[in-house]
């Protein structure tokens, strides 16, 4: 399995938590982990928003942003620079926007 290149010989040196904030990249491989957890990221993202916006608190209107952050996460694993930091962006000012009541 080894041979073939199957299985990595290597275990990862740095802890799960590490990866998820600050990867260290150094092949293809750990920039298709790094955007595997993104979709992870954005799909959890999803789920609770889905579960604290829709249901608890009954609002439809939440499905339209449990979509986005869907589609999100399916435009970081496919890798695209612009769906990444569009959802960054969106994630990270939409707490100043609530704040200024936009």
């Amino acid at each position: 399995m080894q041979i073939l290149g199957l299985s990595d010989s290597t275990p990862k040196t740095e802890g799960r938590l590490k990866a998820l904030l600050w990867p260290t990249i150094r092949n293809v491989s750990d920039v298709d982990y790094v955007a595997q957890q993104g979709l992870w990221v954005c799909f959890a993202l999803a789920a609770v928003t889905l579960v604290f916006g829709g249901l608890l608190v009954g609002n439809l209107y939440i499905l339209f942003d449990v979509l986005y952050l869907f589609l999100a996460g399916v435009g970081v694993r496919q890798g695209s620079r612009f769906a990444a930091v569009i959802v960054f962006l969106n994630y990270s000012l939409e707490p100043c926007a609530l704040e200024l009541g936009w």
